[in-house]
């Protein structure tokens, strides 16, 4: 969809960082484990000095982006049938340039790790091919992987946020007051 956006053919994207790195490297940051202790300090450092050098790197490769970020949350370690505190054999989900980081980071402590799509998860924990995974809460939900993995660590290792992008250029161009509406919100108003 990265491709479809910077093409033209999307005017508008939420990416997470740990994917959109496969065009700016930087975005990944976010990925670092235990970098965050808390949510909101996750989002006051991607809302602010952190996130203004990644917006920049960004827009550097052509994509506006907005000045704020959404939140994805945690990632947190999914157990098919023990509560063991030893690594498991991760299933670790994201692109290439995610599973490398992750990958890394993972290894450190002992897991081995298996990186896939995270489209990929629910057959092989289904057939015990990987005995765990990564991933938010979010997507173990969407994906219903609570059916074939028992157990849940909120370890909050990784922080995740999805960056707004836009092609400013593609062929309905934004005018010159969606284009500042955008980067400069106004307050909401409620009656």
């Amino acid at each position: 969809m990265l491709t479809q956006l910077r093409s033209g053919a999307l005017e508008m994207l939420g990416y997470a960082g740990g994917i959109l790195d496969t065009v700016v490297a930087l975005s990944s940051i976010e990925n670092v484990a235990f970098a965050f202790s808390t949510r909101e300090k996750a989002l006051a450092a991607m809302d602010g000095e952190l996130g203004a050098v990644v917006r920049k790197a960004i827009v550097d490769k052509g994509i506006m982006v907005l000045d704020k970020i959404f939140e994805n949350g945690y990632r947190e370690f999914r157990r098919l049938r023990t509560r063991s505190a030893t690594p498991p054999t991760f299933k670790v989900s994201g692109c290439a340039s995610h599973r490398q980081i992750a990958g890394r980071q993972f290894k450190s402590m002992g897991a081995s790790v298996d990186a896939d799509s995270s489209n990929e998860l629910y057959t092989p924990s289904q057939t015990h091919i990987v005995d765990g995974q990564e991933t938010g809460l979010l997507l173990i939900e969407t994906q219903r992987l609570y059916e074939v993995q028992r157990y849940c660590s909120l370890s909050n290792h990784m922080w995740s946020g999805y960056w707004n992008l836009v092609n400013w250029t593609s062929g309905t161009h934004c005018r010159r007051n969606s284009k500042r509406a955008c980067t400069e919100p106004e307050p909401l108003r409620v009656k």
